[in-house]
C-alpha cells in the first residue's frame, strides 16, 4: 500500500527548514510521497497571513524540483473553522489506497493538547514530530532524528532570514509580499507610514498608467529600508569608497540596492536602479521617475501635493521635471540658510 507523510500548516512562508522537515520523515518511514496540506488559515494562528493563492505559489516554487512532494489545496474548500482532524478523515475517504502518516514539529508537539479530537487524531494516523527544537517528545509520538534548526516563517517575513527559494524572497521583495512586517524591524514608525504612503501613490499611479500595480507598490514599500541605518550610521559594511563619493543624503538608497541585490539577488534591474536613484533623480526610466515622485509627494508630507501627482498623471516626464525643480529649490534653500 502506497504511503504518504502528510505537513499541515500556513507555510507563511514556506523555507528551507520545512523542506528538511519532509524530505527526512519520507526517508525515515519509508514513505513513498510527501504532501504539504495548505491551511486557509491556521487554528491555533491569530496573525494575518499572505493570501491563499500567494502561499500556494510559493509551496510550489520550493518543490518543484522534487518529484516525491506534492501540495494539496483540500483545506481551502473545507467548511470553517477546519481542523486536522477533519482533513484527515477527508483523504482517508478520499484515498482509501494510501496509508497516511502525520508529521509535525516539537513546537507542535507541545501545543498537541490544544488540538481538537486530538485522542481520536492519534488512532486515526501515526503521528511522527521532527525534533525541530529541544522540546522534548511526548511517548505518544514516534520520533524521528534529523538536526534542530532556528529559521521560522516569522524571521522570513521580517527580513531578519533569507532561508527559503529565491524565487520566492524574488517575490517577497518585488510585489511586497510581507512589507509593512518587514519595515517594522528596520524602521521607526514615522518612516514604516511614510513608505506605506509612498507604496499606495505608486500603486495609485500603475492604476492610472494601467502598469503592474503589484510591482510599483511593492517598489514604493522597499524603497527606504536602509534609511534607518543611514542616520545610525550604519552603512558602512554596504557602501564602497567609490558610493561614498555620492552626498551622503543618499547613502541609504544606494545602501538599499546593494542590500536587495546582495541578499535577496533581486535581478531586476528596473526594480533595484530605480531604488539606487530615488533619492538623486537620476532614473528616467518610468520606474525611477515615478518613485521619485512619490517619495517626495505621498500625502502625508507637510506640504501640498496634490498639483504635482496630478500634473504627474496629465504628463509623467513634465511632472518628474517639475518636482525635481522644487527639491534642489529646497535644497538650495535649506543650504543657504544652515
Amino acid at each position: 500500500m502506497k504511503k504518504v507523510v502528510l505537513f499541515g500548516g500556513s507555510f507563511d512562508p514556506i523555507h528551507y527548514g520545512h523542506l528538511k522537515m519532509i524530505q527526512s520523515a519520507i526517508k525515515q518511514t519509508k514513505a513513498d510521497e510527501g504532501w504539504f496540506i495548505l491551511a486557509d488559515q491556521a487554528p491555533l494562528k491569530d496573525n494575518k497571513q499572505a493570501p491563499y493563492e500567494t502561499r500556494l505559489s510559493f509551496i510550489q516554487k520550493m518543490i518543484k524540483p522534487f518529484k516525491k512532494l506534492k501540495v494539496t489545496t483540500i483545506e481551502k474548500d473545507m467548511p470553517k473553522p477546519n481542523y486536522t482532524f477533519d482533513t484527515i478523515k477527508q483523504l482517508q475517504r478520499l484515498y482509501p489506497g494510501i496509508t497516511f502518516v502525520l508529521l509535525i514539529g516539537t513546537d507542535q508537539a507541545v501545543q498537541f493538547n490544544q488540538w481538537k479530537d486530538e485522542q481520536e487524531l492519534l488512532q486515526l494516523v501515526e503521528v511522527v514530530v521532527y525534533p525541530r527544537t529541544l522540546d522534548p517528545i511526548d511517548d505518544v509520538f514516534t520520533k524521528l532524528s534529523g538536526e534542530t534548526f532556528e529559521v521560522s516563517s516569522t524571521q522570513i517575513r521580517q527580513g531578519l532570514s533569507q532561508e527559503t527559494h529565491p524565487a520566492i524572497l524574488n517575490e517577497i521583495i518585488i510585489h511586497g509580499v510581507y512589507g509593512e512586517e518587514m519595515l517594522r524591524e528596520f524602521l521607526h514608525e514615522s518612516r514604516v507610514q511614510h513608505s506605506i504612503e509612498v507604496a499606495k501613490l505608486m500603486a495609485e499611479f500603475a492604476r492610472h498608467y494601467h502598469l503592474d500595480t503589484q510591482f510599483y507598490y511593492g517598489l514604493g514599500l522597499i524603497h527606504d529600508l536602509m534609511k534607518q541605518k543611514e542616520k545610525d550610521h550604519e552603512l558602512e559594511s554596504l557602501l564602497s569608497e567609490e558610493d561614498k563619493k555620492n552626498p551622503p543624503y543618499t547613502w541609504h538608497a544606494i545602501a538599499c540596492h546593494h542590500y536587495l541585490s546582495r541578499v535577496y539577488k533581486i535581478k531586476n534591474r528596473t526594480f533595484t536602479n530605480a531604488i539606487y536613484h530615488h533619492v538623486s533623480g537620476q532614473s528616467t526610466s518610468v520606474a525611477g521617475m515615478l518613485l521619485y515622485i512619490a517619495d517626495k509627494c505621498e500625502r502625508t508630507r507637510k506640504y501640498d501635493t496634490e498639483g504635482f501627482i496630478e500634473l504627474t498623471k496629465r504628463d509623467l516626464v513634465k511632472g518628474f521635471k517639475a518636482v525635481k525643480k522644487e527639491a534642489k529649490l529646497y535644497r538650495d534653500n535649506k543650504g543657504a540658510n544652515e
